[in-house]
């Protein structure tokens, strides 16, 4: 028993090794090089991506199944790759923006890193030039294939139907996600469920947030069933979240629960459940503005309290 308990142990320590010494071989000695589509096959609800980069003079070919919806047009455009210089085959594509055209072809040997001129506002693909500063991060941008719009965070890609506003436009840092004690703006959250992301929507009156989230598995819009949206709205354009993507912290503007009253800053909080946004709780605190920084922090983490001094259930 205690020779197998061994084995077994060794066994484990041995993967955990190989796994580190991987990690930090490719971080170490990982180079990038350029690469294309080849070609696309469907393959039920994904796809099979045949890609090709050339690496010290000899061209590699591989395949890679994604969740994702490419479309012709990406045959014709050139991405950078992240490979092991150590195993060429081993490699990692960047998809989120593509090749600028003042690149003809990479060094013998690949790059340490990416060309310093490489910036997302000269390589994310879009449909107009103005768009391209809005975009905050990197790795999500927004795509016009013909007739057909599909959103990209990443290495996935999302088909967005005609009835959601989803423009590279209007992508905006509506995320505040805690981190270390503090809160950080983003556009986008990756889940291993589900991929988030902001815009913003002119009311006519101003400005207000809208998040939504997508299932990396079926493909879909989240749904809010106290409305019947397909995103959560906030007015103030404050959506505070984890980084596991639980739970849904929406914050609006000051207004009064009746004219007679003092300002209160509202907020509600959301879990996704199959499918769906389901709000479990509905909260407030006095105030005539919206919280900021340390303040929203305790304001998130006081509504999350079963009783708070500071934060209270709102009036049914």
């Amino acid at each position: 028993m205690g020779k197998t308990i061994l084995v077994i142990g060794t066994f484990f320590c041995l993967i955990l090794v190989s796994t580190i010494y991987s990690y930090i071989w490719q971080k170490n000695h990982g180079v990038y090089v350029i690469g294309k589509i080849d070609r696309i096959e469907e393959d039920d609800d994904d796809q099979k991506v045949y890609v090709s980069y050339k690496f010290r003079g000899e061209v590699i070919h591989r395949d890679i199944k994604m969740s994702a919806v490419f479309s012709p047009e990406d045959t014709l455009k050139r991405y950078f790759f992240r490979i092991d210089t150590a195993q060429p085959i081993n490699f990692h594509a960047i998809f989120t923006f593509t090749v600028p055209d003042s690149i003809k072809e990479a060094p013998y040997n690949g790059w340490d890193s990416l060309p310093k001129h490489v910036s997302p506002d000269d390589t994310v693909s879009l449909d107009t030039v103005e768009a391209r500063s809005v975009l905050s991060d990197s790795s999500i941008s927004v795509h016009m294939a013909g007739k057909v719009k599909y959103v990209l965070v990443d290495t996935m890609k999302f088909l967005v139907p005609d009835s959601i506003d989803i423009r590279p436009t209007n992508l905006f840092n509506g995320i505040y996600l805690v981190k270390n004690g503090s809160l950080e703006k983003h556009n986008y959250l990756i889940t291993a469920n589900f991929v988030f992301l902001t815009i913003y929507e002119d009311v006519g009156t101003g400005y207000r947030g809208n998040l939504f989230a997508i299932d990396r598995v079926k493909k879909s819009f989240v749904m809010d069933t106290a409305f019947g949206w397909n995103h959560l709205r906030s007015s103030a354009g404050v959506f505070v979240m984890e980084a596991d993507g639980k739970k849904v912290f929406t914050v609006h503007k000051p207004h009064w629960i009746d004219t007679s009253g003092p300002f209160i800053v509202s907020a509600s909080v959301d879990e996704v459940r199959g499918g769906f946004f389901k709000e479990i709780k509905s909260v407030y605190m006095p105030g005539d503005e919206v919280p900021g920084d340390t303040a929203l922090l305790h304001f998130y983490r006081d509504a999350l309290l079963p009783r708070s001094k500071r934060v209270f259930p709102m009036p049914i």
